[in-house]
């Protein structure tokens, strides 16, 4: 069994501390990736358009949790070098921050 598959046992400890200090426990560690794992089907690419936040990390867990393949981004990537990696792999969906929705292309966005 995987970390992931299994974080709710820990419940109610921290499993974050974010920038401005709110604490984010297990339980809603899962209950944030499960959002983003219900739009997911198994096996399937995703793009994660990352940076420092605790939604990256909802969007990281939640992807693997629905057994789908994440593959991750830097948000500052250039937009030609995006669009390369966007032609070349054809994911499935795309997560990124709302300030990036710009990069999306005729892919499905998992959520902004």
């Amino acid at each position: 069994m995987n970390f992931y598959d299994d974080i709710a046992k820990y419940s109610d400890k921290i499993a974050l501390i974010s920038e401005n200090r709110d604490e984010i426990t297990y339980t809603k560690l899962q209950e944030q990736s499960d959002k983003v794992a219900d739009f997911l089907n198994a096996r399937e690419v995703v793009f994660l358009v990352c940076k420092n936040c605790k939604e990256s990390i909802f969007a990281y867990l939640g992807t693997l949790r629905k057994r789908a393949i994440p593959v991750l981004i830097n948000d500052s990537i250039k937009p030609d070098l995006f669009e390369n990696l966007l032609n070349k792999y054809r994911p499935s969906y795309i997560y990124l921050p709302k300030e990036k929705s710009n990069m999306k292309s005729e892919f499905e966005v998992v959520k902004s």
